[in-house]
């Protein structure tokens, strides 16, 4: 019998997101947005339908995540006075314990994502990259199994 072959998958997400980094210098303290997309990318070996996971199953995941960020500000929730006033006109946002990074918000989505592959054996590891823009990207990598 021969082994079985790594398999690699990946499906991708966009939306529509603010954020602001209150410390920063060079332009990022000021609220502005990103067309962000997420590539999430799955190694594995096929399980017995000859999938390393669903695509379905990848956005049953995924979607509920987008569907809170998109067309919200993601804030530092100690980011005052700004959090107030935006709470105070109705704005929708996601407020994080981190500074809203492209690093941050990857390490973020990898936290959400891991617990509900734990139980696929047949999953080795998990990817996930972060496009802020069309040109910068950060990715981080889980070693599942």
């Amino acid at each position: 019998m021969t082994e079985p072959i790594p398999t690699t998958i990946s499906k991708e997400y966009r939306w529509e997101m603010g954020h602001r980094l209150s410390y920063h210098t060079d332009g990022c303290q000021n609220l502005h947005g990103h067309s962000y997309r997420i590539c999430v990318t799955l190694t594995g070996t096929l399980n017995q339908g000859g999938m390393v996971f669903d695509f379905g199953d990848i956005t049953r995941i995924i979607k509920p995540i987008i569907d809170d960020l998109d067309h919200s500000t993601m804030l530092h929730e100690n980011d005052q006075p700004l959090v107030d006033f935006l709470i105070s006109q109705g704005m929708k946002l996601s407020l994080v314990p981190f500074h809203p990074t492209t690093e941050e918000l990857a390490a973020w989505f990898l936290g959400k994502i891991v617990d509900p592959l734990k139980p696929y054996s047949n999953i080795s590891e998990l990817q996930v990259t972060i496009f802020e823009t069309a040109t910068s990207t950060v990715t981080l990598t889980h070693k599942l199994s």
